[in-house]
């Protein structure tokens, strides 16, 4: 059972913060349980099956790539909440970014203008 301080009742454990011996086997595996936590916060931010999925692979690979950043201050699940959510956010700036590209190429008619297809309005300032 892990130790209690004077002062609090709750339990005091062990973090890489004030254990250094801890500190270089802190290495979070990501499984099955890591992909349906970073799916659950990417579909909050996006609502679609399909992007969500993309969201949750860019951020577990983002996770394994900056995993060594990880200093154990907070838990584990705080800092791949906000990987995924930044990753999520990250997506919807791409997504309207190309809609609203695409809605300044479209000409007057509501038809898509193309570079080299005639006169446009958004292409010719």
């Amino acid at each position: 059972m892990p130790k209690t301080s004077r002062r609090h009742s709750r339990p005091r454990y062990k973090t890489a913060s004030n254990c250094k011996a801890v500190r270089p086997t802190l290495s979070p595996k990501l499984g099955n349980a890591e992909r349906n936590y970073v799916f659950a916060i990417a579909m909050k931010y996006v609502n679609d099956e399909e992007a969500a999925n993309d969201v949750a692979q860019e951020a577990l690979l983002l996770a394994h790539r900056h995993r060594n950043s990880f200093r154990g201050d907070s838990r584990y699940s705080t800092w791949l909440y906000r990987i995924a959510a930044t990753t999520a956010l990250m997506h919807l700036r791409k997504k309207r970014r190309k809609s609203k590209e695409l809605l300044a190429m479209a000409n007057s008619d509501g038809e898509l203008c193309m570079p080299g297809d005639g006169p446009c309005p958004a292409l010719d300032p």
